[in-house]
């Protein structure tokens, strides 16, 4: 479900800022991390985010706005939320779900090579939002799950990025 919502005054930008001495071009955590870090206020607030976000929800229901149309959200749903878009998580509470943030730079971009058509990552080929089934939204959060336990490891950060 979408509808339009007024264009509010001031949109704050976000940039992609980790907590040091996390160093990495992507980040994971929870929606109730967020919450518990920015607090209720700056979570209804509306941004402009310079980093991607895709979000799914693990429990309950919400209503985001995407560029000022309203998405409902269930558990199991997807959304893509592009570095330039504006976004706001609305006013509800009893939802959680997984955040992965990254950098733009951090997809590699698509060339004409066919050597680099495997390993991209096309953002701007993903539906904004995406209703998963049950067994494909456990696949997905223990994916990113999995993914949240390799990037907190403490391995030497040239290590990493080198993988």
């Amino acid at each position: 479900m979408t509808g339009r919502v007024r264009h509010p005054a001031g949109i704050q930008r976000l940039s992609y800022r980790p907590q040091p001495p996390y160093g990495l071009d992507l980040e994971i955590f929870s929606v109730s991390s967020l919450r518990r870090r920015a607090g209720s206020g700056e979570m209804r607030a509306t941004h402009r985010y310079e980093f991607h976000l895709l979000l799914c929800v693990s429990w309950g229901e919400c209503t985001h706005t995407i560029d000022f149309q309203r998405v409902h959200c269930g558990s199991g749903s997807r959304l893509v939320v592009k570095a330039g878009q504006v976004h706001s998580f609305g006013a509800e509470e009893d939802w959680d779900g997984w955040m992965v943030l990254f950098r733009p730079e951090f997809v590699m971009a698509r060339t004409g090579l066919v050597a680099d058509q495997a390993d991209a990552i096309e953002v701007d080929g993903l539906q904004q939002h995406l209703a998963l089934r049950k067994g494909e939204l456990r696949i997905v959060t223990d994916a990113i799950a999995r993914m949240r336990e390799d990037a907190a490891a403490k391995a030497p950060l040239a290590q990493v990025q080198n993988l």
